[in-house]
């Protein structure tokens, strides 16, 4: 079994930030599922993601929707910890159970919150995969960026989204790099 984790950015750090109805962030969700579906066409059958708001939402429901259009795949959700979501809106914590009750595997990595289970999920995440699917905005900091660095120093494939926001034709951008995973 092939496997594919996703790191990306929350919310704040996307350009469209939380207006998922913006065409920016419809333009991203249809790279993402290309991206996806180019990952089933190179044999990854299992996919993860780490349960946060931004990007791992935005994954995980992709992933369901082509589990629904009959894709042959899995999904697992690994959750840092199980009180990640106590202090988010009551929207967002519906999202996240509905993307947990359709989760094939559900993974806690914690009980509770500490310093750093985000880091522990991360590296969960990027040592049980074979590709990871890198949506990233370039900033040399952060979570993401460190995760990038993380599979990088474990040479794992990697499959880039570059989302820009300030790209030198103005405008934001959506960059897909799809080579990197063969």
């Amino acid at each position: 079994m092939k496997t594919l984790c996703v790191t990306g950015h929350r919310p704040d750090s996307l350009p469209w930030k939380k207006n998922t109805e913006s065409s920016l962030c419809k333009d991203f969700l249809l790279t993402l599922k290309e991206n996806i579906k180019f990952a089933i066409s190179n044999g990854y059958t299992h996919f993860i993601a780490g349960g946060a708001l931004g990007v791992d939402t935005l994954f995980a429901l992709t992933v369901i929707e082509l589990k629904a259009e009959g894709e042959n795949i899995t999904l697992e959700i690994a959750v840092p910890c199980k009180t990640q979501s106590k202090s988010w809106s009551e929207a967002n914590r519906n999202l996240y159970d509905y993307i947990l009750s359709k989760a094939d595997e559900v993974t806690y990595l914690a009980e509770n919150y500490y310093v750093f289970c985000m880091q522990k999920r991360n590296e969960y995440m990027v040592n049980k995969s074979d590709c990871v699917l890198c949506c990233y905005n370039g900033k040399k900091s952060g979570g993401t960026y460190n995760t990038i660095k993380l599979a990088q120093r474990m040479n794992k494939k990697l499959l880039y989204v570059q989302i820009c926001e300030e790209p030198k034709n103005g405008g934001n951008q959506i960059i897909m790099f799809l080579d990197k995973i063969v």
